[in-house]
C-alpha cells in the first residue's frame, strides 16, 4: 500500500511482510529508507513496488486524496495494519503486531 504526499513529494509504502515496517522517500529522487518495527532506519535499494510510485507521480495533479481502507492484510491473510482518518485530514496507520505508528499529515508524515 503506497501513499504519495502531493505537497511534499514524499512517498510511503506500508510493508505487508512479517516485520511490520515501512519504506519512505522524502521527495523525488531522494534515497529510500526502511523503518523497522523498532524504529531503526536503514537504507533500502528500492521500493517493493516501484511502478506504483511512478503511476502515482504521473497522476499527481489529478485523482482523489487517499482514504484508508481501515484494515490491511499481510501475506498470511491476517490483519496487519489498521488505518483511520482523523477529522483534521490526517491518516494514522498502526501496525497490530508491532509498536509502530505512521501518521500521514498535511506537511508529510511522522512516525
Amino acid at each position: 500500500t503506497t501513499y504519495l504526499h502531493r505537497g511534499s513529494g514524499a512517498v510511503v509504502e506500508l510493508g505487508h511482510g512479517s516485520g511490520g515496517g515501512f519504506s519512505f522517500r522524502q521527495d523525488v529522487g531522494s534515497n529510500i529508507s526502511w523503518v523497522w518495527h523498532n524504529g531503526r532506519v536503514e537504507a533500502q535499494e528500492e521500493l517493493a513496488c516501484p511502478k506504483v510510485e511512478t503511476l502515482l507521480r504521473e497522476h499527481e495533479s489529478g485523482g482523489k486524496a487517499g482514504k484508508p481502507k481501515g484494515l490491511l492484510y499481510n501475506r498470511y491473510k491476517s490483519v496487519f495494519w489498521v488505518g483511520e482518518a482523523n477529522g483534521d485530514g490526517s491518516v494514522v496507520w498502526r501496525n497490530v503486531n508491532n509498536p509502530i505508528k505512521l501518521e500521514l499529515v498535511k506537511g508529510g508524515f511522522r512516525f
